[in-house]
């Protein structure tokens, strides 16, 4: 019982944490895709919380075409991270590597679209 409850309070830490920093570098990614101004004070916070990760990943992966591959790269391995955790918790087993692929860009791509339907929301 007791272990039961040390997982499920490290399964909620897991996905609040890693949950909150994959949504700031994807709405960095979003951003930048959509050319926001910069110089908003919001743009200005997310830009602060990820820069330091992702300025080492964009040395590797550069931008193309205004596209930042870097962070999408960064927010991929991110959720896999993520995922692996969850599931070693839950399952306690390593899940299946294609599988987690698939996972975790259908999780990316949830999100992108939580993120433009909360928007429209917003602006409506």
């Amino acid at each position: 019982m007791m272990l039961n409850s040390l997982n499920q309070a490290g399964l909620f830490l897991i996905n609040i944490v890693f949950g909150l920093y994959i949504f700031i570098v994807l709405m960095r990614v979003v951003l930048q895709w959509i050319g926001a101004d910069f110089y908003n004070p919001i743009s200005q916070l997310v830009i602060r919380a990820t820069n330091m990760p992702l300025k080492h990943v964009q040395r590797i992966i550069p931008t193309y075409a205004g596209i930042d591959f870097a962070g999408i790269s960064w927010l991929f391995a991110l959720t896999v991270l993520k995922l692996l955790l969850v599931t070693s918790l839950e399952l306690a087993a390593f899940p299946h590597i294609g599988g987690l692929f698939v996972w975790a860009f259908a999780d990316l791509l949830g999100q992108l679209v939580n993120i433009f339907f909360y928007a429209i929301l917003f602006s409506a």
